[in-house]
């Protein structure tokens, strides 16, 4: 562990607290955290995705890894063993479960009638074309399958570069039933503008890949452009002073323009200081869980939006929840801006 990781980890420590919510006002915060973050999970499901990763464990195949983005810190030759893969890169068994808790939850944090009430048992094994949980970085999919299974009525899209891992993503999410994904091997940026193109709408995004600052913002920015109301999911946001620095802005409304025609790798190559620039308009105030922020959004000015809005709705980032590992930006019309630090 890097010393930057290290010291937030502590910060992080002293500041968070529990999962029981004392403290929290605001009632859809409190019920995300007592029953989501604090939840208990589908034994099935995870029974499956433990035999994925035992599965990966034990696969001794060695395969020629294409990174697009930072690379990762471990592995450093691009011939790597897909039981290497599972060991280093792959998402522990607590944040899967986590993910897995929140898709399930979707539909109540969103206030919608689940698709199988709506329309008959019938429907939970059809998944809406409109109502897309989107992955950046599948790696062997085992993230993946967890989003799958806890929303079987929702299309999951994940997202990787490099095409053997790709490959490898679509046979394991195949062999394991989960019906409702498709894999798109591109890179994230240029998948994030095909999917804009033909209306795909998220209702969910979990960002795991190109782990540097101005790429987590890059792709936030665009993705809160595909919907009025979202969850964004954010792994690794304590892994490296860049990615310390872009979490930070992104739960305090700073922000740095693109500029236009830049690509995503362009963006990361970026030095964290150039994205901390001015405050916005307005931002949520830093506050841990036991507080409550009273601020609201004041009119735009010169016709400006607030930071990460969506054009459909002008609604910015009201909320933003971390955990050890995993940042949670909530793009929600009821909730009041506020800082959330959950010791998870």
């Amino acid at each position: 562990m890097n010393i930057h990781a290290a010291a937030a980890y502590a910060a992080h420590l002293l500041t968070a607290r529990s999962t029981a919510g004392h403290g929290v006002h605001s009632p859809l915060m409190y019920s995300f955290i007592t029953e989501v973050i604090g939840g208990r999970t589908d034994a099935h499901i995870m029974n499956e995705i433990s035999n994925l990763r035992r599965e990966m464990l034990s696969d001794s195949r060695v395969v020629r890894v294409t990174d697009l983005g930072a690379g990762s810190s471990v592995m450093q030759h691009r011939e790597r063993s897909i039981r290497q893969i599972a060991r280093i890169a792959a998402l522990p068994a607590r944040e899967a479960a986590l993910l897995m808790r929140i898709a399930a939850s979707l539909d109540r944090i969103m206030g919608r009638v689940p698709e199988q009430q709506a329309s008959g048992p019938q429907a939970a094994h059809r998944p809406d074309d409109h109502r897309v949980i989107l992955e950046l970085g599948t790696s062997l999919g085992i993230s993946t399958l967890a989003l799958a299974l806890g929303a079987p009525h929702r299309r999951v899209i994940t997202v990787e570069g490099c095409p053997e891992l790709a490959a490898i993503a679509r046979e394991n999410l195949r062999r394991h039933g989960a019906d409702n994904t498709e894999v798109l091997n591109m890179e994230f940026r240029q998948a994030i503008a095909h999917l804009k193109s033909t209306g795909t709408k998220i209702d969910m995004a979990f960002i795991d890949g190109n782990h540097r600052g101005t790429a987590l913002i890059d792709y936030t920015q665009r993705i809160t452009e595909m919907g009025d109301k979202m969850i964004i999911v954010a792994d690794d946001i304590h892994l490296n002073s860049d990615m310390i620095r872009a979490w930070r802005s992104l739960c305090t409304g700073q922000q740095t323009p693109l500029t236009a025609g830049s690509t995503g790798e362009q963006a990361g190559q970026r030095q964290a200081s150039e994205f901390v620039g001015a405050r916005s308009q307005w931002a949520p105030s830093e506050i841990t869980s036991g507080a409550h922020s009273q601020r609201t959004p004041p009119e735009n000015v010169a016709g400006e939006k607030p930071p990460f809005s969506s054009p459909a709705s002008d609604s910015p980032v009201t909320a933003s929840l971390e955990t050890l590992r995993l940042g949670i930006i909530f793009c929600l019309h009821n909730l009041t801006p506020g800082h959330y630090r959950i010791r998870y």
